[in-house]
Formats: structure tokens, sequence, C-alpha cells
């Protein structure tokens, strides 16, 4: 890859400035040597040593400038890393809004049913419709609510039920006790003298009034 072509690089020109460095020392030391003994030799030395001075100075240059470039590029590559992380926070954080949203678009969505549902049967109460019961699974306030209005509607459905039936018991033995007035006004004029003939109507109904009275007996009993 490019970066193990760059230390590779690196590796060589560093490799590079210890061998020009080495030999520098060695000419130098040669050139001391020789200076006590010929000076030209020990300038030809000299210019020897400055020659692999020079080579090495321009090998730490590589190596310096393999340094800068791997920081640009390390530099750069986090730039870009930090770009992505950004990039990926933005996103989870969008959709841990959108997902927020909708949960509570959800929960208001349940929770504006359940106050509809509950209007619907109150309004159904309001008009004599005991029929409707408002069904909810919530164990929350608003389900307390609509248990609560289940249990009132089960509560008025059963006294209205309990009204119509002491309502009919009432009009039924009314109903016997006219029969049986009606019956013994009729028996009465049965017992009267022979020149008023009995009325069969009026036996007739003694007679239903008598099995009113029994009926209405035997269900008090």
């Amino acid at each position: 890859s490019a970066q193990h072509a760059e230390n590779a690089d690196l590796h060589h020109s560093a490799t590079q400035v210890e061998t020009h460095l080495a030999a520098y020392v060695k000419q130098a030391d040669q050139a001391i040597d020789l200076a006590s003994v010929d000076p030209n030799t020990c300038v030809a030395a000299m210019q020897g040593a400055d020659t692999s001075f020079k080579a090495a100075s321009q090998a730490m240059v590589k190596v310096v400038d393999g340094i800068e470039a791997d920081a640009t590029a390390t530099q750069l590559a986090s730039a870009s890393d930090s770009r992505r992380n950004v990039l990926a926070l933005g996103l989870v954080s969008l959709l841990l809004t959108v997902a927020t949203v909708l949960g509570c678009a959800h929960m208001l969505r349940r929770l504006v049913q359940a106050l509809r549902e509950a209007s619907q049967v109150s309004a159904a109460v309001a008009e004599g419709d005991l029929t409707l019961r408002p069904a909810t699974d919530r164990q929350d306030e608003i389900g307390d609510l609509q248990r609560g209005l289940a249990g009132m509607v089960e509560h008025l459905h059963s006294t209205m039920q309990n009204v119509r039936r002491a309502a009919g018991s009432i009009a039924f033995t009314g109903q016997c006790r006219l029969q049986l007035g009606v019956g013994v006004t009729g028996v009465g004029m049965r017992q009267q003298p022979a020149q008023h003939p009995p009325r069969r109507a009026g036996t007739a109904q003694a007679v239903r009034g008598q099995q009113c009275v029994n009926r209405v007996c035997g269900a008090q009993a």
C-alpha cells in the first residue's frame, strides 16, 4: 500500500543518513590525522568528508520531508475520520429523533382513540343506549377511566333492568286488581234477583282476576 511504501522510503532515507554520517566521521578523523603529515592530503580528506556531510544532510532533508508528509497524511486521515464520526453521530441522532417522534405520535393516537371511544360511550349513555362498553387493556389513568365508565354503564344497565321488572310487576298487579274488581262486580250482579239474568263476561273476568291473584301470590312466594 501507499502507507507501506512511504514507510519503506523513510526507513531507507534514515539508513542513508546513518551511513553518510558514519563516513563523514571516519573521513574527518583521517583528515585530522593527515593534517600533521601533509596539509594537501588533509584538505582532500576534508573535501571527501564534506561530500559525505552534504549527502547526509540531503538524506536528513528527505527524512524530515517524509515525517512531515506522514504527519500531514495522518492529520488528513484524522480529519476524514472525524467527519465520518460526525456524520455517523448526526445520522444516529436523526434516527433516534424520528423514532421518538413516531413513538410519541403512536402514543398520542392511542390516547386520542381511547378518549374518543369514552366520549362515544358517554354520548350513547346520554341518549339511553346502555349496550356499549369501552374495552381496554391499558394500565394507566386512561385505562382506569375506561374501566370506571364501563362499570358505571353496567351498573346503570342493571338498575334499568330492575326498574323495568319492577314496573312490569306493578303494571301486572294493577291489571290483575282491575280484573279482580270487575269480576267481583260481575259476581255481585249475578247474585241479584232472577229478573236480571247473570252476565257471563263478569264471571269470566272474575276467573281471570283470580288467576292473576294466584300468579302474583305465587310469584311473591
